[in-house]
């Protein structure tokens, strides 16, 4: 949860109340975008979801999956910690996807939000022009969803 801001995500897992994710949500907003007919009854929803996921934009300008700004490598030397599965950074897949979404609701590249984003892309594009995918796990899936935004 982001403080100040009111919960709006979609989680992954059925019986998950309390830990939406931003690649759902998202996912479901682009949805709602293409199905909905002008959001007629949903509107409060919708508006809840994209304020959340907003919210949710790291300071690199990227965003993660579960948890904001969730990039303390440190946290890897703890014991128990032996997969990294303590971090939550922001990845291009997912920022992608979030760009994907911001597009059909109409935002352009001069949102700030978006502009933090493009430039968070620009800075994690590999040298052969590819981005890796952190929830496909590869770089034909990382570089998909950055393109299709």
């Amino acid at each position: 949860m982001v403080k100040g801001v009111e919960p709006g995500g979609w989680a992954f897992e059925f019986e998950n109340d309390y830990y939406p994710d931003v690649d759902d949500t998202a996912v479901i907003l682009m949805d709602f975008a293409k199905w909905t007919n002008g959001f007629k009854g949903y509107e409060d929803v919708v508006r809840r979801a994209a304020r959340w996921v907003l919210a949710m934009q790291c300071t690199d300008g990227g965003w993660a999956s579960f948890d904001k700004d969730n990039d303390l490598l440190f946290l890897n030397n703890i014991p128990f910690a032996d997969h990294g599965a303590l971090l939550d950074p922001s990845t291009a897949d997912l920022t992608g996807r979030v760009l994907e979404f911001l597009g059909l609701y109409g935002y352009r590249p001069d949102f700030p939000p978006v502009a933090r984003a493009l430039d968070y892309l620009r800075r994690e594009q590999e040298a052969d022009g590819s981005w890796y995918g952190r929830w496909g796990v590869n770089y034909i899936y990382g570089t998909w969803s950055v393109i299709s935004a």
